[in-house]
C-alpha cells in the first residue's frame, strides 16, 4: 500500500510540473491557428476587393467630417477631421459589431504590451485613427490608412491592420494575442514581410522586442517558439528543441 501511494505521489509531481506546459502548448496552438483563419479571412476580403473594386490604390478611402466631433485628432486647416474608412475590405469580412472611430467596446480599454513588455498602444482612445470592428468569430481588428502622399512607390503600404485574435481576452500582449498586417494595392502582407513574402527581419519577434515580426513568423512556422528562445533565425534555427 505504501509503495502504491509513492508511485501516485510520484505520478502527482510529475503532472503538476507538466500539466502547465502541456496547457501552454495548447493554447499556443489555438493562437496559430486563430492567425492563421484570420489571414485567410483578410486575403480573401482584398482578393473580392481587389476583383470588384480595383485595387486599393483606387479605393476612396478617406472621408472628411466637419461635425466638429473629435475635431482635436486628424482634422485639417478648416477644422474637418479625415478619417480612413476601410468600407472596400470590412464589407466582406464577418462584422457582428461594428465600432468604427468610436470608443464602444472593440477593443479592451487600457492598451496593450509588446512582447518585451513596453507599453503598447490604446485602440479605444485613438479615435478617428482606428475604425474598428469584430468578426463573428470574436477576432477584433482595426484598421489605419497611410497617407496616400508618404510614398509614389509601386511596393507602398496603403495601410495596417492589427488582429486581436481572442478578442478581450488575456494576455493582450503583441506576438501573443495581438498581431499586425500591412496591404499593398492588391494583396495582404503579414508584418515583417517584404514584397512576394521575403522574410524581412525578425528582430522585431525576440523575447526583448516590440513583437511586430511576429506575425510573419508564425504563419510561416506554425510556432510561437520566440517566447522560449532568442536564437531562432529565418535561416536556421526554427524550434527551441
Amino acid at each position: 500500500m505504501a509503495e502504491v501511494l509513492i508511485t501516485l505521489g510520484i505520478i502527482g509531481t510529475v503532472a503538476a510540473m507538466t500539466l502547465p506546459s502541456i496547457i501552454q502548448k495548447q493554447h499556443e496552438k489555438v493562437a496559430v491557428t486563430q492567425l492563421k483563419k484570420a489571414y485567410s479571412e483578410l486575403s480573401q476580403a482584398m482578393s473580392f476587393a481587389v476583383n470588384e473594386d480595383g485595387t486599393a490604390d483606387t479605393w476612396n478611402v478617406y472621408q472628411y467630417d466637419s461635425s466638429g466631433e473629435d475635431s482635436s485628432i486628424g482634422g485639417d486647416s478648416e477644422g474637418a477631421v479625415q478619417r480612413y474608412e476601410p468600407h472596400n475590405l470590412i464589407k466582406r469580412l464577418k462584422v457582428v459589431k461594428n465600432c468604427q472611430f468610436k470608443s464602444q467596446g472593440c477593443f479592451i480599454d487600457g492598451g496593450y504590451k509588446m512582447l518585451g513588455g513596453g507599453r503598447e498602444r490604446n485602440f479605444e482612445t485613438l479615435n478617428n485613427q482606428y475604425y474598428k470592428i469584430i468578426l463573428s468569430d470574436g477576432t477584433a481588428m482595426a484598421f489605419e490608412g497611410y497617407e496616400p502622399r508618404l510614398s509614389s512607390s509601386e511596393d507602398r503600404a496603403y495601410g495596417e491592420i492589427w488582429v486581436d485574435i481572442n478578442g478581450s481576452k488575456k494576455p493582450n500582449v503583441a506576438g501573443k494575442d495581438l498581431f499586425l498586417f500591412i496591404y499593398t494595392k492588391d494583396r495582404i502582407y503579414p508584418y515583417g514581410y517584404q514584397k512576394n513574402n521575403v522574410p524581412l527581419s525578425n528582430t522585431n519577434c525576440k523575447l526583448n522586442s516590440s513583437g511586430y515580426d511576429c506575425t510573419s513568423w508564425v504563419l510561416a512556422h506554425g510556432n510561437m517558439d520566440y517566447l522560449y528562445c532568442d536564437d531562432l533565425s529565418w535561416k536556421g534555427k526554427s524550434k527551441c528543441k
